[in-house]
């Protein structure tokens, strides 16, 4: 886990173009077998952030022990006060992979909201659209782009990088803010609704 030290809240909505909330904490996930996570906490002025991965590896063939581990990994990281955004998850290739993922996000969303979390899932690409970014961007690229435009210092690391995105978005202050697309449909979800 690494603690850094705050921003100012007019530097990063100037250098992004966004608006910020205040007094807010949200945390971004990045599920997937090293999820990376991060934790953003505003006042009137600042942000504060705090971040690191979570890494459940496992020569064991049976996924059930790693599932258990990620529920106490979570279980930890997860605080009731927090507002969670998780990305969501997209069928590309391999179903094995999309199946594990969707579950890790599934056991983070369900952590999150009995503990009265509000909790919301969005994608990749969408969090990148919120921030003014391409969301087609192949993600190499994207991360470029978002630390030179933001000057963020994020370990370069690229679980990081995208729970920050993700986090970010939870922090935006718009009345509407995209969660998806599907068929060139652009689904919105207004900022404070539990349901999706």
């Amino acid at each position: 886990m690494t603690k850094l030290t705050g921003i100012k809240i007019t530097d990063l909505e100037k250098k992004l173009n966004i608006r910020i909330k205040k007094n807010a904490k949200v945390l971004g996930l990045d599920t997937a077998t090293r999820t990376g996570w991060c934790l953003l906490i505003t006042d009137n002025n600042i942000i504060n952030k705090e971040y690191g991965f979570i890494s459940v590896k496992t020569k064991d063939k049976n996924k059930y022990f790693q599932y258990n581990e990620i529920i106490d990994l979570f279980n930890n990281v997860i605080k009731k006060e927090y507002e969670v955004i998780i990305e969501d998850t997209f069928f590309r290739f391999n179903p094995s992979v999309f199946r594990l993922i969707s579950r890790i996000g599934a056991i983070a969303y369900t952590l999150a909201h009995l503990k009265g979390c509000s909790v919301k899932y969005i994608l990749a690409t969408s969090a990148r659209k919120n921030l003014g970014f391409l969301g087609n961007m192949k993600k190499k690229d994207f991360h470029i782009a978002f630390l030179n435009k933001s000057e963020l210092d994020l370990a370069d690391d690229i679980d990081i990088i995208d729970a920050y995105v993700l986090a970010l978005n939870g922090l935006l202050d718009d009345k509407q803010y995209k969660i998806g697309e599907e068929n060139g449909q652009k689904e919105t979800l207004q900022i404070g609704d539990k349901d999706e």
